[in-house]
């Protein structure tokens, strides 16, 4: 019998937009399924996938996601006697660009509004021709099964988490064997992986558990902050009960059909609350404040990742590799780090979750401009200019010149 392909080769592959085969235990279902990131699905794909799959064409995905389109149950979980209790949805197609639904095309569009993080309930109607799948919140860790794999291979290939998957017949009808699905790889050059194989790449490489991926739940009450630049009215925000506790602050009224001044801001205790000068952090969120004084409204979004993601400890690490001559990207990869951890979907997701689309974002940092873009916001960069001094200047001649930082 031949051998499976590398969990790394199907993660490849997926990037790409490729089909790949996932099978699962013989004693379970003992099936191969064809599995597809879906916001990478062409129609040529999926014609593919109902052309030589045969089987029930399937969009699993995150509980979030489900919840976000109002997808209910097909049948409550109470009632779900199917013996690997696959949690299918009502069927839906996409209310517009369609004709019946069924055609290769006309399904690829459904598929392409289901993993469209832009796209909103109102978008789909029921019944149809596509059959959505909630895969459970920890994913292969909870289940088995071909909807949790397709889930977890997206979100390993940085994919919004929703996949294609369809079952694998043979032309009489019946269920691929596993040696005529690896001779079905081989044939069509497609990568051939199993569940098991899976399972065992997340105990190393292991996911967030899928309760992670929401919009904001903003978590005080609001709150007022006098200070030197306005009254700024504070809410705690975090993405999920176990994710960090973030703060936005707004200044004035927002008008969401305007470009709105935002600055985001990761936190920096050693600048900001001790008064180092090794860093423009505690600069350049006093002038952003003042600047949107003098617009008159604004956001701060105030991210709790403090030394670009490593942590406080680490951070001051780096600091004292630094003093024996080390620039902050070479401590920070000395120390077995990236150059830059930081994540800035928490504030794309609540600029979305306020209804902020367009923003005029105070910095010099390309990365924030590319997530927020990535998430579909308008965004038009406003150089941040604050001076540097003996302290620092080290630090902003690497920002430049290594993490891409536009200059002061």
């Amino acid at each position: 019998m031949s051998e499976f392909n590398t969990v790394e080769s199907v993660i490849a592959e997926i990037k790409k937009g490729r089909p790949v085969i996932v099978v699962d235990r013989p004693d379970r279902e003992n099936e191969g399924d064809f599995v597809l990131a879906a916001e990478l699905a062409t129609p040529e794909t999926i014609n593919f996938i109902l052309t030589h799959g045969r089987g029930l064409l399937c969009v699993p995905m995150a509980p979030a996601i489900a919840q976000k389109f109002n997808l209910d149950r097909m049948v409550p979980d109470e009632h779900n006697q199917e013996f690997t209790k696959c949690k299918f949805t009502i069927s839906v197609d996409a209310a517009k660009g369609i004709t019946t639904g069924i055609s290769a095309s006309d399904r690829y569009k459904t598929i392409e509004l289901l993993a469209d993080p832009k796209s909103k309930a109102s978008g789909l109607v029921s019944p149809g021709h596509i059959f959505p799948l909630i895969a459970t919140h920890k994913g292969l860790v909870d289940r088995d099964g071909h909807t949790e794999a397709a889930v977890d291979l997206a979100r390993l290939a940085g994919l919004q988490p929703v996949g294609v998957i369809s079952e694998i017949l043979n032309q009489n009808g019946a269920a691929s064997s596993r040696q005529d699905l690896f001779n079905f790889a081989k044939t069509h050059d497609l990568n051939i992986i199993s569940i098991d194989q899976i399972k065992k790449y997340l105990t190393v490489n292991p996911l967030a558990t899928l309760e992670d991926i929401k919009t904001p739940v903003l978590l005080s009450a609001p709150a007022e902050l006098p200070t030197p630049y306005g009254r700024f009215i504070s809410k705690a925000f975090r993405l999920s009960p176990k994710s960090p506790e973030h703060v936005v602050s707004q200044l004035g009224k927002i008008d969401t059909q305007e470009p709105v001044l935002v600055r985001v801001h990761s936190r920096c205790l050693t600048s900001e609350s001790l008064g180092s000068q090794r860093c423009d952090c505690k600069q350049q969120l006093e002038r952003s404040m003042e600047l949107i004084a003098e617009r008159g409204s604004g956001l701060i979004i105030y991210l709790d990742q403090e030394g670009r993601g490593i942590g406080l400890a680490n951070k001051l690490n780096a600091y004292n590799l630094q003093d024996h001559g080390l620039d902050t990207v070479e401590a920070n990869n000395a120390l077995g780090f990236a150059d830059d951890l930081r994540d800035f979907t928490a504030a794309s997701k609540l600029l979305l979750h306020l209804g902020i689309t367009k923003v005029e974002l105070l910095t010099n940092n390309p990365m924030k401009v590319k997530t927020l873009a990535e998430e579909g916001i308008m965004v038009d960069r406003i150089q941040l200019n604050v001076s540097g001094n003996n302290y620092s200047q080290r630090y902003l001649n690497t920002k430049h010149a290594k993490l891409g930082h536009h200059r002061p």
